[in-house]
């Protein structure tokens, strides 16, 4: 993530970070499908609030609608 946005190295720890609590909030199979937080907590972890941190978007136009 760092290198495709061409951030400075100090931001490594926190992309760490932010990293292992996104992957805390993914299913696991070890942990038959429900996430480590899940375990932990005992209740479902929300994650309406993730963001997309870097992503190129091409909208597609159809050509009947394209103009030159």
């Amino acid at each position: 993530m760092l290198q495709t946005k061409g951030l400075n190295n100090i931001y490594w720890a926190k992309t760490i970070r932010i990293g292992m609590y996104m992957l805390n909030r993914c299913t696991t199979s070890s942990l038959d499908g429900i996430t480590p937080f899940e375990a932990w907590y005992a209740k479902r972890s929300n994650v309406n609030h993730f963001r997309v941190f870097s992503c190129m978007v091409y909208v597609h136009v159809p050509k009947e609608q394209r103009q030159n």
